[in-house]
């Protein structure tokens, strides 16, 4: 039961504080505006910003091709503002000498009423053009461009990171069929759903395994205190049915459990342990006694209502932590006064008389 995805929420989609609603109406607007959502990227490192460039580069090449079947709708790439300087130096070479430029432009000028020294200014660049330095890095830094560069092309300490993004996947059984057939370009895909999805699953097992740590450290240290294991076993007996109490709350209301669930638990088990720990404190001063009760009672029930009203939000991350909590601490609270001691239970029994 554990590991059912009916337990836990594996969903992003369902921690997000934007309703339903407004994301799809965020996609009909991205639709019509010709925005697509980028969800998809292919990302290449390596310590030179030129070996970084030449692999985007290939891969941008190959994903055309993805366009030109219709697969997917754009990409974009780095090296669409910044070639790397193989790239750069290979367009030098297409272009032609002036030598050769002058006499197509002859051929291209005869019969026409334009005089051949009006276009020198445009052979000269030409031929200027040809022996240009490589555009680097930081010849963009101070443009316009940077921005936008730096988005898919930055350092990363001493690591060049480059990030390819393709948009509006129409046929994602093709485009997977694609990567399959490309395992080395598929090694750079990442979705960026699936990639945030599967950090938050590892962050809630990681929750979860340090929250039983906590609690089996808290259970040792009650033993030592108390020099005595069935009085541990009563301290902790109350904590554990409100942990339970708050962890079955969700699902009572048709929520799978997520890492915001967990998180509440730590509050519950804090709480739930000064109760039950200020329960099981024997004293034989009636006027101690009334004044913990009236205290716990007071805690306990204000801390319950507030969370209530957290439990009502339309925000799932408030729901989940509402929920928890004001279920978990009411229980903490009950169990610890019905379940504490004998004596000490009698003793409060005959004061609520």
């Amino acid at each position: 039961m554990l590991q059912s995805d009916n337990f836990w929420e594996t969903s992003i989609d369902a921690l997000s504080p934007i309703p339903a609603s407004a994301r799809d109406n965020d996609r009909k607007l991205r639709h019509d505006l010709n925005a697509p959502e980028v969800s998809h990227v292919f990302v290449q490192s390596d310590e030179s910003i030129e070996k970084t460039l030449q692999s985007s580069e290939y891969i941008s090449r190959k994903l055309l091709e993805l366009q030109d079947l219709g697969i997917i709708s754009s990409v974009w790439s780095p090296s669409q503002i910044l070639p790397s300087v193989q790239q750069q130096r290979h367009r030098q070479q297409l272009l032609p000498t002036k030598q050769e430029l002058s006499s197509s432009l002859e051929d291209a000028l005869s019969g026409l009423p334009y005089r051949q020294t009006a276009f020198e200014p445009w052979l000269e660049s030409v031929a200027t053009s040809r022996t240009l330095s490589p555009l680097e890095y930081d010849d963009i830094a101070s443009t316009p461009l940077a921005n936008l560069l730096k988005q898919g092309l930055f350092q990363h300490g001493n690591i060049w990171v480059s990030t390819i993004r393709v948009s509006d996947i129409r046929s994602i059984a093709e485009f997977n069929d694609w990567l399959d057939l490309n395992p080395k370009i598929k090694e750079s895909h990442i979705e960026i759903k699936r990639a945030t999805e599967h950090l938050l699953t590892e962050y809630r097992i990681s929750t979860f395994e340090r929250f039983l740590g906590i609690f089996l450290l808290l259970s040792i240290i009650i033993v030592f205190w108390s020099r005595s294991i069935t009085r541990a076993l009563w301290i902790m007996l109350p904590v554990t049915i409100g942990l339970l109490s708050g962890l079955a709350m969700p699902i009572l209301l048709g929520s799978a459990i997520n890492v915001f669930h967990l998180l509440a638990l730590l509050l519950v088990l804090g709480m739930g342990l000064d109760y039950s720990l200020f329960f099981n404190r024997k004293t034989d001063d009636i006027l101690e006694r009334k004044q913990h009760l009236h205290a716990i009672s007071i805690s306990a029930l204000t801390t319950s209502a507030a969370f209530s009203v957290l439990a009502l939000s339309p925000v799932p991350v408030m729901a989940a932590m509402g929920q928890t909590v004001a279920s978990g601490v009411l229980m903490c609270f009950i169990s610890a006064l019905l379940l504490s001691s004998s004596t000490i239970t009698n003793d409060y029994s005959d004061y609520i008389k």
